[in-house]
Parts: C-alpha cells; sequence; structure tokens
C-alpha cells in the first residue's frame, strides 16, 4: 500500500500534468482560431503575445 505522501504526490504530479495538457490544448485552439478568424474579428498571434507578458 503506498504511503498518504506517495500517494499525494502522485495527485499534485497528476493535476499538473492535467493542467499542462489542457493549457497546451487551449493554446493550439486559440492559434486555429486565429488563423480562421484573426483578420476579420480583429484579433492576432501578435495579441497573444501581448497577454503573455
Amino acid at each position: 500500500m503506498p504511503s498518504a505522501s506517495s500517494s499525494a504526490y502522485r495527485r499534485i504530479n497528476a493535476q499538473r500534468t492535467l493542467l499542462c495538457f489542457i493549457s497546451w490544448e487551449i493554446d493550439k485552439v486559440c492559434l486555429n482560431l486565429a488563423k480562421q478568424f484573426g483578420a476579420t474579428g480583429g484579433f492576432t498571434k501578435a495579441l497573444r503575445a501581448k497577454v503573455a507578458k
């Protein structure tokens, strides 16, 4: 049986991994939307770079 600390570590590690995965997926969707609609919608990848700072 795993100890409570190793179980907590695995849980935190899983949460961080999921957060990273979701963040990358959101980033990909946003880039795709910028490619498809950025010119007509008034937003581009340059705006994304400003927000990230």
